[in-house]
């Protein structure tokens, strides 16, 4: 889970037993939801820059993308292997064959 100010924090779904956190993500207010793709969270804040953290018993930071420093609130989507962010100026689709 994430909260509004970007930590992440991983709890077990089955019991609630705290497993690690709360952890940084990209500077920024965090006002849309979070989503689980091929094994990944991506977090993607107001200012546009997406998180992206291994889904997992560590904290590991995958990667930081900022796209167009503009604004979002709009949670990211999955679709196959796209993955469509949202933002003040643009509509994104990031994917693989």
């Amino acid at each position: 889970m994430v909260d509004d100010r970007g930590l992440v924090t991983c709890l077990d779904a089955g019991t609630g037993k705290f497993i690690w956190g709360s952890k940084r993500t990209a500077k920024g207010a965090v006002r849309s939801s979070p989503i689980l793709a091929d094994g990944k969270l991506y977090i993607i804040n107001e200012y546009t820059v997406t998180t992206v953290v291994a889904a997992g018993p560590e904290f590991m930071i995958l990667a930081t993308n900022e796209l167009d420093g503009s604004y979002t609130l709009s949670a990211p989507a999955a679709s196959g292997s796209h993955l469509f962010i949202r933002t003040g100026t643009h509509l994104y689709c990031i994917g693989w064959e």
